[in-house]
């Protein structure tokens, strides 16, 4: 990527006092003017100017960020995440091993460690096509399957750590989505990851009561 630059030259002001004047360029050519006082920082100029550089050329950076998104697919984005509801993400294809590590000889003799894979290609179909890209940039992602794999062994039931890799779906989805749509007002941002959450609790609720009732039903009438 192409540095931003700065280059000026000495002037006086309508005081008469002796001041620098800066320009500070971006890489799509994009330029902000500063005047620097040459008894600001130090007398090599580097205090108040490096600051005042470091300052403009963030900001230009922000505008230039956001520009470069396509409106209408920041809108679409942000109208999805709104709705997102964790339980219409795919379900994935879980299998189990045994788990390692501390937990006593339970852990060593039952295989409740689970292991999710999660298809790209139908997760895309659910999601907002700016994410697309960066789906595949997961830390999760190994191109040998096209796919973000999961692994939980922190539960001692399987279908605790199988809820646990459906969360951790979520949370990178969310993270993707953070990362790429600029956000909102900090506000608006907590609300909504708010929500989001408390619909992935109702689900789960839900889906566990579910698995309850049809495990009570095979175990027929009771007495």
């Amino acid at each position: 990527m192409e540095a931003w630059s700065t280059f000026g030259h000495t002037v006086l002001d309508p005081q008469g006092a002796m001041l620098d004047l800066l320009t500070v360029r971006g890489p799509q050519r994009q330029e902000q003017r500063l005047r620097v006082w040459p008894n600001h920082g130090s007398s090599d100029n580097g205090g108040a100017t490096e600051e005042a550089i470091e300052d403009a050329s963030r900001s230009k950076r922000y505008q230039a960020f956001d520009a470069q998104f396509d409106q209408e697919a920041l809108a679409e984005a942000r109208s999805w995440y709104q709705k997102f509801d964790a339980s219409h993400l795919p379900r994935g294809s879980t299998t189990y091993a045994r788990s390692s590590g501390p937990g006593g000889q339970h852990v060593n003799k039952t295989e409740t460690k689970a292991i999710t894979v999660f298809a790209v290609k139908e997760l895309l179909s659910m999601l907002p096509k700016s994410l697309h890209s960066a789906i595949r940039d997961s830390k999760y992602y190994p191109a040998s399957n096209d796919s973000l794999t999961f692994h939980a062994q922190t539960h001692r039931s399987r279908t605790a750590n199988t809820d646990e890799n459906r969360m951790k779906l979520t949370e990178e989805v969310s993270r993707v989505y953070r990362e790429q749509v600029p956000s909102e007002t900090s506000g608006d941002k907590k609300k909504r990851h708010g929500e989001i959450e408390k619909r992935f609790h109702e689900s789960r609720i839900k889906q566990k009561k579910l698995a309850s009732s049809k495990k009570q039903s095979r175990r027929g009438p009771l007495d």
